[in-house]
Parts: structure tokens; sequence; C-alpha cells
């Protein structure tokens, strides 16, 4: 039977998508890479805040104080090291703040977790509360506690200047009674040669660290310079007979002038470099590091001023140079 003239064949169906076609495997495929897209923004997420945590001037201070506890040692063995998931929260306004944070430490013997709460102000970190607990132990090892008493056993805090040394004229007998000049009196024996002093030559104050006092800060000079500039020089020493970390906040480096009551910051140049040699890190027994700074100059009418080197004791009463 032949095919009638003018008869329309049927439609093709028409072709699917690419999408149509696939999706059985692309939907699924889609959301994992939505699903890992998410879990790598958190985790990078986390890690910058972990990073500025870690980086802080109040966990690096607990940390170092951690490891310098024997009871902390005794409990997770040396070296001590800090683990992750820093938890809590650090606030931070210029100068001021306050942080309320936890985090794991470890060694060959143990783990525990530091707890520590502080509060900066003028731009030192103050601890109120510091302390290390050993996992599957309630007690708490109270770290403030054994820096109190590390720091009331260490000698008192040396500051003194060349202008308060005792004349001549008291150390020794009248030139009217020659054999008194001669013979020491024996009211007054004569000093042991052997004696060290109490701050070394060319030192004009020494002070020691606020987390081990076996790190001596020498304020060694201060003094006018070319550019209208202040030069300070200092330098740090380890006395003891372990290592001990040192570290700071910038801030915390200036100087202020009584006399006209002001705050002077370090300078910085025209890239906005600062204009100083600084360290930190963890020095070793017996080393020492020479370190400066320079500032704006004070008027030439101020002859004195209190320099603040982070984490010492104020260097009061100075003498500008």
């Amino acid at each position: 039977m032949g095919t009638s003239l003018g008869a329309v064949p049927p439609a093709a169906e028409p072709r699917k998508g690419w999408l149509r076609r696939n999706w059985k495997w692309f939907v699924p495929a889609a959301g994992l890479f939505i699903f890992v897209v998410i879990v790598a923004g958190v985790g990078g997420l986390f890690a910058i805040i972990e990073g500025s945590i870690k980086q802080s001037g109040v966990y690096t201070q607990a940390l170092a104080q951690a490891k310098a506890n024997p009871q902390v040692t005794d409990k997770t063995g040396q070296p001590v090291t800090p683990g992750w998931f820093v938890s809590g929260s650090i606030n931070v306004n210029g100068d001021s703040g306050d942080a309320n944070i936890s985090f794991p430490v470890s060694g060959p013997k143990g783990k525990g977790r530091i707890y520590a709460v502080a509060q900066k102000g003028a731009g030192v970190w103050q601890f109120e509360t510091l302390q290390f607990g050993a996992d599957g132990q309630t007690d708490r090892i109270d770290l403030l506690q054994a820096q109190t008493a590390a720091q009331t056993a260490a000698p008192a805090l040396t500051q003194s200047a060349a202008s308060d040394a005792t004349p001549a004229a008291d150390a020794t007998a009248s030139s009217a009674d020659p054999v008194a000049a001669a013979t020491p009196s024996s009211a007054e024996p004569a000093a042991d040669p052997a004696a060290a002093p109490a701050t070394p030559a060319g030192v004009i104050a020494s002070a020691q660290f606020s987390n081990d006092p076996n790190l001596r800060c020498d304020l060694l000079e201060v003094k006018r310079v070319s550019g209208n500039a202040l030069l300070v020089r200092w330098r740090l020493i380890n006395t003891g007979a372990k290592g001990i970390a040192y570290d700071f906040d910038w801030p915390q480096l200036y100087y202020t002038d009584p006399a006209e009551n002001k705050k002077y910051a370090f300078l910085t140049d025209s890239s906005g470099a600062r204009v100083l040699d600084m360290w930190y890190g963890t020095l070793g027994p017996a080393e020492q590091r020479l370190q400066w700074a320079k500032f704006p100059a004070p008027p030439v009418t101020s002859k004195k001023i209190t320099v603040y080197i982070p984490k010492f004791m104020p260097f009061e009463d100075v003498p500008v140079g």
C-alpha cells in the first residue's frame, strides 16, 4: 500500500539539556562542593581568630608563666607545648581591655589547661586569675601565688641614679685628723671590697621582669640627639639558669614628662616604620640583648623623665643627657 501524498511525519522528541541528562550526579557533587567551601571558610575564620589570640600579650604571658612554674612542669613534663582550640575572648581598645581565656597545654608526662582572666590598663596586662588545671584533677595550681612568692624572695628592686651617690667627703675622715684619715673608724668598719655594687657600672637604673625576676633590664642611656629626638638605650640580661620568654605590645614602650604631664610614643619614619631596634623571644641563660628606640625630645626645660620599658617597673626621675 503506498504512502499517501501530503502526510506529515511525527515530530522528533526534543533533546534534553545537559543539566537534565546529568542531574543525578551533578546535584550531589554541587552540594559537596558548597559544603567544602563553607567548611573551609569557617576553618579559615577560626584559624585567624585562634592566631590573633595566640599573638596577644595576655596569651604569651600566661604561657610563659606556666612554662616557668615547676609545679606545672612536674605535672606535664618539659617542654610545655600549647595546643589548639583556645576558648574565651579578648577585647582591646587602645591601651585598655579585658581578657578571659583558657587553652590546653601538654608535655611528655601529662596534659592540662591554663585559665587566665586579665585587665589591660595603660598598655599593661594585669592578671586577676591565672591557674593551671591538670587533666583528671580537680585542684588547680595558682600561678599568681607562685609568682608573688618568687618576687618576695628576690632582692628588692634597685633604681638609683649617679646623683644619689654618697659624696666622697662623707666616705673619708676629716683631713684635720691625719690619724683618723689613715685608720678606719671602729664604729664604721671598712666596706667589703668583694661586695658587688647595687647597680652595674655605666647603668642608670635596673629593674626586674614582671613575669620572672631573673630577667633584668638595665637602662643605659637617655640623651638628646640630632633631629630633635631622644635616644633611649637599654639591655636585657637573663641572670637565671633557664630560658625566659619575653614579649610585649608596642603601646607599652613610651616615656612621660612629669614637667608638662605629657606622654611620648616612639618615632616612626615617613613610611610608618618604627625607629627602634627591639627583640622578643626566649632569652637563654646568661644571654643579653641590647635595644634602643628614638622618641620626640621633650622641651629643653624638662630635665627628668619616666621611661616605660615593656613588662618592667617604670624608670622614674631619669635625667635627660
